[in-house]
């Protein structure tokens, strides 16, 4: 490679993952967390568990703008109301470990991991995934179907009539008994037994061991994967979920979040526990994934001097403090987040960290491990040094409103889209969290450790011991708020509508 310094002899491999939706609380080292993961249960004997971990954001973009460039929304500008796409001059970790001579490869069942939002610069080969895979399962699939230098793919039909299905696919979130039903009847008569029937890009693991064989044995590897299970729509899975009626019972409960922004339906409490459990079951399918993910790397020889960082880029509420799904809101359903890392050396295995961390500092400990200078990371602290040590400053998170104001305002009444149009930052330090809401400078506290819900406001009696961390959330915000724009592009908001973020 002409122009490129190689890497160290004994440079690490590395694979990061981030699994869409996936909060804290229903993951193993949460309060909740789903039983029965197999592998991940024994990854976790392997890794570092980071409790107090937490997403710059609380949607996909900007969440994943900061974990691949080391910088919060705010530095880079990718935010809800801002620039939804990552520039070309920030810096990223795939092209700096380029430099350095690594083979750097994502694969990303969410589309807008995509070079349409910037985020796929610096990779030397990349797939995404396309918006039709979330609603009809094909695991029989073994080519990306988009791509950008990794060869074949393997597209649906296209043309207007697609084009027109690809508008309106949000609906289907209201009658999800349909999506279900269409899957449950393919698999059936197609794919019977087959292990992976509830696969979202069921292309990730037989891609990426196909790129794995191209790489010379003495090259380094980078990898991105993002797995979508975790996200709506949900379907049912037939290991557990049994008989017509407990079928149509589970299938049967809409999830559109256009009807929870205009406030034309709230959820009651049984049908955001049947939601709440179809998520569960998706987690416990994602085992799988990161299993063939692990499987890939072993028959390459290269498992043992990997980095494994498991993740995820947001939370996902269901009926907590009002809120559905994601986005809007910095309550910790939304951005409290699993960050596990797995050191080839078994250093830390199954230890516990100590400080406050961030998908921020993902960037700087993958440099630190690369045996490159840190330099570009200006707000963010390797995760190496939050283990045995807390957090010197604040962690940050944020929430600017709803990207899809132009078309909610065609429904809302005004009081409803108001308290969509609020922005938040959030600063964690200790056992504390204090909340701004930029809008009107209301502040509020909570101890998270004692309260977990955050349910008891403690500002109106700590506002003295807190001033001082309300005072850094507030400065944060007049940086994020330099950064908006009001409103996103029409063509923005109707690629995320089909994403089902309406």
């Amino acid at each position: 490679m002409t122009g490129v310094a190689p890497a160290s002899p004994r440079a690490p491999d590395f694979l990061v993952i981030v699994m869409d939706c996936v909060r804290a609380r229903d993951f193993p080292g949460g309060p909740e967390p789903v039983t029965g993961l197999s592998f991940v249960e024994g990854l976790r004997r392997e890794s570092v568990l980071f409790p107090r971990a937490v997403s710059p954001a609380p949607w996909t973009i900007p969440s994943h703008a900061s974990l691949f460039t080391g910088l919060y929304p705010w530095e880079h500008g990718v935010t809800m109301l801002g620039e939804v796409m990552l520039r070309d001059s920030i810096p990223t970790i795939p092209q700096l470990l380029r430099a350095r001579g690594y083979g750097t490869f994502t694969l990303a069942a969410n589309g807008f991991i995509s070079p349409e939002m910037g985020l796929v610069q610096g990779f030397d080969a990349a797939t995404w995934g396309d918006w039709w895979e979330r609603y009809l399962r094909l695991p029989d699939r073994v080519n990306p179907p988009r791509a950008r230098n990794i060869g074949p793919t393997q597209k649906l039909p296209g043309g207007p009539g697609w084009s027109q299905l690809e508008s309106k696919a949000w609906y289907a979130h209201r009658m999800p008994f349909l999506i279900d039903a269409t899957n449950r009847f393919v698999q059936q008569l197609k794919f019977r037994g087959d292990a992976r029937r509830l696969a979202i890009s069921p292309w990730i693991e037989p891609t990426y061991d196909r790129w794995l064989r191209t790489q010379p044995a003495d090259r380094p590897t980078f990898t991105f994967v993002n797995l979508m299970e975790g996200h709506e729509p949900y379907l049912t899975d037939p290991e557990t979920v049994h008989g017509l009626l407990g079928w149509f019972r589970a299938a049967n409960v809409r999830m559109d979040k256009t009807s929870v922004l205009t406030g034309d339906w709230k959820p009651s409490v049984e049908e955001s526990r049947r939601l709440r459990q179809l998520y569960r079951d998706m987690i416990r399918f994602i085992d799988r994934r990161i299993e063939g993910l692990a499987d890939a790397l072993k028959s390459n020889g290269r498992w043992e001097n990997t980095v494994v960082v498991l993740t995820s880029d947001h939370g996902q509420s269901f009926g907590e403090h009002g809120c559905m799904f994601h986005g809007q809101k910095v309550w910790d359903s939304l951005v409290r987040i699993p960050m596990w890392v797995r050191l080839p050396d078994g250093r830390y295995s199954g230890g516990v960290a100590k400080g406050w961390a961030s998908l921020v500092d993902v960037a700087p400990m993958v440099m630190d491990l690369a045996g490159a200078t840190n330099g570009h990371f200006p707000s963010s602290i390797s995760l190496e040094r939050l283990i045995d040590a807390e957090r010197p400053t604040p962690v940050y998170t944020m929430a600017d409103g709803i990207h899809q104001k132009t078309h909610v305002k065609k429904f809302a009444d005004p009081a409803v889209m108001a308290q969509w149009e609020r922005c938040y930052v959030a600063a964690y330090e200790g056992d504390d969290k204090v909340i701004v809401d930029l809008t009107d400078d209301h502040v509020q506290a909570f101890d998270v450790a004692r309260d977990p819900g955050e349910m008891t406001d403690l500002w109106p009696t700590q506002a003295a011991r807190l001033g001082t961390v309300a005072d850094g959330a507030r400065r944060i915000g007049q940086q994020l708020l330099g950064k908006l724009t009001g409103e996103t592009s029409l063509e923005v908001e109707e690629r995320l509508r089909s994403w089902g973020y309406l």
